[in-house]
């Protein structure tokens, strides 16, 4: 009796978007498609008399789906900030997400530097790390 198994390669991915004080994650469990979902820390000075406190809260998530070896589109939604439930906007946006050394080399190292550009409607860029599983 012989047994055989393909596994595909696991990805997942952590970038910081500086100018939105954003992080991304994103998990890949193939090597064609994934999810990612960003959240944000949001500290406020409060009114005169008023106390509140600091909080998180998620203002992005998509799908990740990969173009060629070592490039990835990232696609979804961007909530307004902060959401509220009565006046939550939902904007359309894009990423190009890029390894650097999977895309010079060709080979899935231990672990990658990802780099990210945000096409909608301003400019954002977003730069972390990328292990496979």
């Amino acid at each position: 009796m012989v047994l055989s198994f393909e596994l595909k390669a696991q990805t997942t991915a952590v970038f910081y978007v500086p100018q939105d004080f954003s992080v991304v994650a994103i998990y890949k469990p193939n090597e064609k498609a994934g999810f990612y979902v960003g959240g944000r820390y949001m500290v406020s000075i409060p009114a005169q008399y008023t106390y509140t406190t600091p909080y998180a809260f998620v203002n992005r998530f998509g799908v990740d789906v990969s173009i060629k070896r070592g490039v990835s589109l990232l696609g979804g939604g961007y909530f307004t900030d902060p959401p509220s439930f009565i006046n939550t906007t939902f904007q359309p946006e894009m990423w190009v997400r890029i390894n650097f050394i999977h895309l010079l080399t060709g080979k899935e190292s231990d672990l990658d530097l990802t780099g990210s550009i945000r096409i909608s409607k301003e400019f954002y860029y977003g730069l972390g790390l990328s292990y496979p599983l």
